[in-house]
């Protein structure tokens, strides 16, 4: 999934996912120092996403899905002026993605929202 912008050299706001990276940290996700404008937010324990975040050059926000050996293998793009409920419910997503009854993952990621919390 990429969500285009309609004006590619627009400037996003100050920090367009502030509310992902408050999430991302609530789930105890760790950030590596930024390079260039990106900064990468990971699971100590290896599971889950990848997140990158680059607010500098090219605005966007990345979901990598790692497998169980901690490698990434699909990915989820988001642009700056994706809405902060979208981009809390597409983690959700990802990070619900192994549940293989459609009715399940929607009722995590419902919960997830709801509380603020993730309900594996």
């Amino acid at each position: 999934m990429i969500a285009a912008r309609l004006d590619e050299n627009a400037p996003p706001a100050d920090d367009p996912f502030t509310a992902l990276t408050a999430e991302l940290t609530e789930l105890g996700y760790t950030a590596d120092d930024a390079v260039n404008g990106i900064t990468t937010y990971a699971d100590p324990d290896g599971g889950g996403v990848l997140a990158t975040i680059e607010i500098v050059h090219r605005h966007e926000a990345r979901f990598s899905r790692r497998n169980d050996d901690g490698n990434p293998t699909w990915m989820i793009q988001l642009t700056a002026d994706v809405p902060d409920r979208i981009q809390r419910i597409a983690l959700y997503a990802i990070l619900h993605a192994d549940h293989t009854d459609e009715q399940q993952i929607l009722h995590n990621i419902s919960g997830a929202i709801t509380t603020g919390t993730d309900e594996s």
